[in-house]
């Protein structure tokens, strides 16, 4: 089938983590023989050499300055955060609806893949009676948990209602995108590259580490529901006694006040906040850590995690995994046996189940191993495309 996903974020080179998920969807797609288009904004990182085998590009321009409203923490952060990129949104999407028109009406289609009910799904649903192309739109959650109220219900509805099909990635997702009038949607997780995450290398990763020191992690975007702060808070309450290092991987508006954070608690030496890294250097971190954290909490009207792939990256390297209970995270940690869920915003809480896991080395080796063989089986790449495949061929 010729694909074509309609989406806010994709990667823009090579070792780019922007949205990973979707490159990663639609490289699995590709080996199941289809062939991908992709339409997102540009971006002045986008490397145009980069060309994957089997994807094809057709990236829209929304400014003639810098563009800053996609990328980054995402839109919706970005907003709030400067006031001024609202300017910006009637642009970009009426390029992003320009740019879908005309790359609709120049190839032909079997399926519009469209990522996020907002913006992208609204103007599938809306653009679908002129294209005619069968519409699937997946929710991921910050579309979900970001936008509420009457408008944001509104447009939910009107997205929802006037597409082929909808997914979202996890029930949690789903349950609260399924606004009255809305069909029933379809959960389809997204997945991980099992293999590529199997084969860190702890040594490596670890660098000059001192084996004896346990080492704590966390990768994602530095944004207020991600909940780092809460984890700094837990590190400065573990036993001063345990030889504990904490490595905090991305970067984002949050990152000078989380600094500010862990020097006020007396942990700066604890804690090493290493920025933005490529993609391809993950698997070596998690191989390197001991533990990994997920500390998301609930914040109503700003976000909640909507599935945390970083959890399955984390369990498809074999470490062992802590996540707070909030948004889609609980369908990926079964507690105790899969990995620890904790009640999310409580840095007491989360303390102890690190001080846990420090004391107790064959529960932790347990719920890794339990982890990985959910990957394995629910998670792989392989299986995603494959159920988002079947749903393409029930609505072509």
């Amino acid at each position: 089938m010729e694909i074509v996903f309609l989406c806010s974020s994709f990667p823009r080179y090579d070792s780019d983590g922007a949205s990973v998920f979707l490159r990663k969807l639609a490289k699995a797609l590709v080996q199941r023989g289809h062939r991908i288009h992709v339409i997102a904004p540009h971006d002045l990182l986008v490397d145009p050499d980069w060309k994957p085998q089997g994807i094809v590009f057709h990236r829209f321009r929304y400014t003639f300055g810098s563009p800053r409203l996609a990328y980054g923490a995402g839109i919706l952060p970005n907003l709030r955060r400067n006031p001024l990129l609202w300017m910006l949104l009637p642009g970009f999407l009426l390029a992003m609806a320009w740019k879908t028109w005309r790359i609709t009406r120049q190839h032909h289609f079997d399926v519009l893949h469209a990522h996020w009910i907002l913006p992208a799904g609204l103007i599938a649903a809306v653009l679908r009676p002129l294209h005619g192309i069968p519409t699937v739109v997946t929710a991921h959650g910050s579309d979900i948990y970001g936008l509420q109220g009457r408008l944001g219900s509104l447009l939910r509805r009107c997205t929802l209602a006037h597409c082929d099909a909808w997914t979202a990635n996890t029930p949690a997702t789903h349950d609260a995108a399924a606004d009255r009038g809305v069909p029933p949607g379809e959960v389809i997780p997204m997945g991980v590259d099992s293999n590529q995450f199997g084969t860190g290398d702890r040594e490596r990763g670890r660098g000059i580490l001192d084996n004896e020191i346990f080492l704590i992690l966390f990768v994602g975007r530095l944004i207020d529901w991600k909940g780092v702060d809460v984890l700094l808070r837990a590190s400065a309450i573990v036993d001063a006694n345990r030889r504990i290092g904490l490595w905090i991987v991305g970067d984002g508006p949050e990152r000078a006040a989380l600094e500010q954070t862990a020097d006020s608690l007396g942990i700066k030496d604890r804690v090493k906040f290493w920025g933005q890294m490529g993609y391809d250097k993950l698997p070596d971190l998690y191989a390197a850590a001991d533990v990994f954290v997920l500390p998301s909490r609930r914040i109503p009207g700003i976000g909640q995690e909507g599935q945390g792939t970083v959890i399955l990256e984390a369990m498809a390297a074999g470490c062992c995994v802590i996540g707070g209970d909030s948004g889609g995270i609980g369908m990926l940690i079964e507690n105790s046996k899969t990995g620890v869920l904790v009640i999310h915003d409580d840095p007491q809480v989360l303390a102890d189940a690190i001080e846990h896991l420090i004391s107790d080395p064959d529960t932790r080796l347990r719920l890794a191993e339990a982890g990985r063989a959910l990957v394995n089986l629910e998670y792989d790449w392989n299986i995603i495309a494959g159920k988002f495949s079947r749903l393409y061929g029930r609505i072509v």
